[in-house]
Parts: C-alpha cells; structure tokens; sequence
C-alpha cells in the first residue's frame, strides 16, 4: 500500500474504518480521500506516516467526531495542529514523538474522551496539564499509567 494507491478507495462512500500497518503511506495520498465522509475510525500503525500525512488526514470531511490512532508513526509536535481541524472522538498516539510542547494543539477538543500518550516523551506534567484543559477526558500516558484530575 502507497500514497497512490489510496485513490482506489475514494469512490467508496461508504468506508467507515480505514486500518493501514506497516505501509509505505506516508499520508499525502489522503488527498485523495478528502469526501468520505462516512469514516469514523483511521488507525495507522508503523510505517512511514508522518506530520505532512497528518496535514492531509485533517482535510477529511469527517461527519461525526473521529477514532484516530496513529501509534508507531512517525508524527511529532508540529504535525498535531492540524489536529485542530478535526473533531476527535478518541486519539491514540502511543509510541510517537509527541512532548508536552505538542500538547497545546489538542486544547479545544472538547468531545474528546479518551487520548492515549502512552511511550510518548509526554511527562506527568504535562499529561496532568492537558486533564486540567480536557477535564472531561480520560488521559493515558508513560508506560501503563493512566490519570483522572477531578
């Protein structure tokens, strides 16, 4: 599976989940999926997906709010404010490059319910700062920690 190779599946209308592992999908070819707007659920894992792939991932028109996981990737801090275009349901970004500089991009996402940083370089701090501003989601972080603010 490539970038090109994802044109094929935008004639499908109705394509709720799309699951890629270990491809050499970097994300451009997202491009092409732009009008399914039936997807509820991306899962990326591995591979050579990266913060331009996440860039063209958020120009989907994505109907209801969106399970994105992206765990194994190649994304970083830069790549999540394009996170901000989307309405997340659920976001997995275990085992990336993400810090808690890149956390600020994920403030606003207030239909979020669960966001796991888990094998991130996101510390405790900062974990427990982006609780403080998504108080209504559950905040999954370091190796098997997981923390709720009241």
């Amino acid at each position: 599976m490539t970038d090109d190779t994802l044109k094929y599946l935008q004639y499908n209308r109705n394509l709720s989940d799309l699951r890629l592992k270990n491809t050499s999908v970097s994300g451009k070819g997202f491009v092409y999926l732009k009008e399914l707007t039936n997807l509820i659920g991306v899962e990326i894992t591995g591979g050579i997906f990266n913060d331009i792939g996440l860039k063209y991932l958020s120009e989907i028109k994505f109907k209801k709010p969106v399970t994105i996981s992206l765990c194994d990737t190649k994304i970083t801090d830069r790549g999540l404010k394009y996170l901000s275009k989307v309405t997340l349901y659920e976001l997995s970004l275990i085992n990336t490059n993400i810090t808690d500089n890149g956390l600020q991009y994920l403030v606003g996402q207030n239909d979020v319910w669960k966001i796991y940083l888990n094998e991130t370089k996101v510390t405790q701090k900062g974990a427990e700062w982006l609780m403080k501003k998504l108080p209504n989601a559950d905040i999954s972080y370091g190796k098997f920690q997981s923390i709720n603010i009241p």
